[in-house]
């Protein structure tokens, strides 16, 4: 019974004696940073690889992400550039246009004149009836 009585108390006297409980402590702690320090050494390389990895996705993400910022922007400048520019020489772009349907009304209207004449002189004897109202006029 003594035997036991001596080892609770030996136990007792190392948690409650304060210099040899904070050597212990200390010896603890420092086995913990020597045993994470070991770990780090040996998870370096794949942590900077990693993190490596991490930071090139990261930067092509945000540099895709102001690249399509600038296309919208270019895309909203152009269109907003044609607009002003429509508003300022519109009817002076659509006046060209304007003409050649003109153009091609007053030749189409020749030629079909032309062609009504042209058909007169190859057949002489055939000719269209007048139109009449109810047969009266």
């Amino acid at each position: 019974m003594s035997d036991i009585s001596k080892a609770e108390t030996q136990r007792f006297s190392q948690e409650y004696n304060p210099g040899e409980g904070a050597v212990s402590l200390q010896s603890r702690g420092a086995n913990a940073v020597s045993r994470i320090k070991d770990e780090m050494r040996n998870n370096f390389l794949p942590v900077l690889v990693g993190s490596i990895a991490l930071s090139f996705l990261a930067g092509y993400l945000i540099c895709r992400q102001r690249e399509a910022q600038r296309r919208d922007q270019w895309a909203e400048t152009l269109f907003r550039q044609l607009k002003d520019w429509l508003t300022e020489h519109g009817r002076k772009a659509a006046a060209p246009v304007q003409e050649g349907l003109e153009y091609a009304r007053s030749a189409a209207k020749r030629a079909s004149h032309m062609g009504g004449r042209y058909g007169r002189q190859l057949n002489p004897f055939l000719r269209e009836p007048r139109r009449r109202f109810l047969g009266i006029v």
